[in-house]
């Protein structure tokens, strides 16, 4: 539970720290978003927040290697967390040249289907489902598609509501706040440690 502690914490302060610089990176480099009549700011905002949270929370769970404890040792000889943090780096890297190129609604589209497919091979997928009066399901060959076609509704999901100014992060910490919580009563506490270091990155940037 400790480690679970001191990663929301670490990755809160690195987020506070690093969000207010990104912010004024952005701003002289002109990667901000311009007031509009259908848009609620009135003044240019930054377009590239999320590299404040994508690297407080890389930071965070990197440094968290040394300090070598059941949980820690557990994540990091776990393939399928290597898999999804590439696919989690793709996809940063994805949105990071939208926000400044505005990248084509199909070159987009084949990125996230080669990020969940990584993903996927990787070891994050659904191989059953549960329903009322139905204990458990297997998926067999709908695996796959299946496993994309979430991968591909919560990518775009969070992206839509990310019209208003902290909708999508809050939405996103709320989120991960009940992972966490759903991690320790699990006891999968290497799932709760790594949903914690993500909230602590985006309530840093909440902040701002």
């Amino acid at each position: 539970m400790r480690t679970i502690i001191t990663l929301f914490f670490s990755s809160l302060f690195v987020s506070l720290i690093l969000t207010p610089i990104v912010r004024e990176l952005s701003l002289k480099l002109n990667l901000v978003d311009l007031p509009s009549g259908r848009k609620v700011h009135t003044t240019a905002i930054s377009r590239v927040g999320g590299v404040a949270v994508f690297f407080a929370f890389l930071a965070c769970i990197s440094l968290s290697y040394f300090s070598q404890n059941n949980i820690t040792r557990e994540l990091f000889t776990d393939i399928s967390f290597f898999y999804l943090l590439a696919g989690g780096g793709l996809i940063f890297l994805m949105g990071l040249i939208d926000d400044i190129l505005n990248l084509n609604a199909k070159i987009k589209l084949l990125a996230q289907i080669g990020v969940a497919t990584l993903a996927y091979y990787g070891g994050m997928r659904i191989t059953g489902v549960t329903f009322p009066f139905v204990e458990y399901l297997s998926t067999g060959i709908l695996s796959f598609p299946l496993t994309l076609f979430w991968f591909l509704i919560i990518i775009n999901a969070v992206n839509l509501i990310d019209g208003l100014d902290g909708l999508a992060a809050g939405v996103s910490l709320l989120v991960c706040l009940i992972l966490t919580l759903s991690g320790c009563l699990a006891k999968e506490f290497v799932v709760a440690a790594a949903f914690a270091c993500l909230s602590g990155a985006i309530l840093g940037f909440l902040k701002h």
